[in-house]
């Protein structure tokens, strides 16, 4: 199904584009609500080459399933598995969209998920990206270090990302958020390494 992208849609998209050649791994996209933001991330298994998959992951039931609905939707015919409670994804699956507190609350299920078969990570509403449960995830997939590494602080961790240089073969990350700053002070420069494409909410409105 071919989808009629706004124009700020596809630029968002060629933005991403241009940084993923220019190498950069951790990329933040901030947009005000209602922009399509789930629609934007829709289309990027249709980028994804070389048969790798695409994970989505979320922190509230609601995002995961109107994600996999949408992301069905641009894409008829794509095999999309959801990771939450007793539903269970599979390597057969393209796009796999998974609730962090599951991968938080059972290892085994984060274990499961092979690094190498992916391409691209979706963190939606990505302003949660600084917190313990996303950190260990991005660790899993070389994005970051070990944020359970001892005789540091939480605070030194996470800045800990910064500084961190993501393997070449790491999937690139891509977080989606209306709200890039966080009232603890904690900025996502801790996890992301540059903001790919942003509008305001005034610049929306014109």
């Amino acid at each position: 199904m071919s989808i009629q992208l706004r124009d700020y849609q596809q630029e968002c998209l060629n933005a991403l584009g241009q940084a993923a050649r220019r190498g950069v791994k951790r990329m933040l996209v901030a947009l005000p609500t209602g922009t399509g933001k789930t629609v934007i991330f829709s289309q990027l298994p249709q980028l994804i080459k070389n048969g790798r998959r695409m994970l989505v992951v979320a922190h509230r039931e609601e995002l995961l399933d109107q994600a996999a609905e949408k992301i069905s939707w641009a894409n008829p015919g794509l095999i999309i598995g959801i990771e939450q409670a007793e539903r269970h994804a599979t390597p057969m699956d393209q796009v796999v969209v998974a609730s962090i507190q599951t991968l938080s609350v059972s290892p085994k299920r984060l274990e499961a998920l092979n690094p190498e078969t992916f391409a691209v990570i979706v963190v939606d509403e990505s302003h949660h990206a600084p917190a313990s449960t996303y950190l260990k995830l991005l660790h899993r997939f070389s994005l970051g270090p070990d944020p359970d590494a001892p005789g540091k602080t939480k605070g030194e961790r996470q800045q800990a990302f910064s500084t961190f240089a993501p393997q070449a073969a790491a999937p690139v990350l891509i977080g989606f958020t209306a709200t890039p700053s966080r009232t603890d002070g904690i900025g996502l420069e801790a996890v992301f390494d540059e903001i790919a494409y942003s509008r305001t909410i005034d610049e929306m409105m014109r």
